[in-house]
Parts: structure tokens; sequence; C-alpha cells
């Protein structure tokens, strides 16, 4: 998720805009698993966010938000938002 000079064709995936980054933050702000700044940036405190969040729900443990872990993510937020009703999910997340 970081961006480098030097990557590969098969890392150019992992390469995420800062506003991407921002909401998978928000996401998991809201889900319990960050409270670092919500500032776009892939550092150290989102990657170890999203680590818990993966090791919590079987996913690899790897601290980058693929496909997998994103899928993750937008359901986590489904069951957040129809347990704890409308407040739990917040706006501009995608999930309505």
């Amino acid at each position: 998720m970081q961006l480098d000079k030097g990557l590969n064709p098969d890392e150019t995936s992992l390469v995420m805009h800062r506003s991407r980054v921002k909401d998978i933050q928000r996401d998991l702000t809201t889900l319990g698993y960050y409270s670092g700044r919500i500032d776009g940036i892939a550092a150290d405190k989102t990657r170890s966010a999203i680590r818990r969040f993966q090791v919590d729900n079987g996913l690899v443990a790897d601290g980058l938000a693929g496909p997998m872990t994103l899928e993750a993510l937008d359901k986590a937020k489904v069951i957040r938002h129809h347990t704890q009703g409308d407040t739990a999910v917040k706006t501009g997340t995608g999930i309505t």
C-alpha cells in the first residue's frame, strides 16, 4: 500500500490512493481496530490495525488491504450496521 519507485508489475495492485486508505482507516476505526489519525497514509498503525482485523477474520495477516480484506471489511460494516443501527456506520464509507 505504499507508493514506491521500485514497484514491479505484481505489486502495483497494492498501491492505493490516499482517499481509499482514509476510507479503510475510517472503517477500521468504526470497527474498533484503529485509533490513529485519518490521514490516508498506510503507515505502521494502519498496517497493524489491518493485521489485527485480518487475524480476527481468519485472513492471512499481512497488513495489506487486498481484495479479501476489503470484502471482509465491507461484511463487518454491514453486520455492525445491522446490530448497532445507522450510527455505527460512518457516512461516505460505501454502506448506506
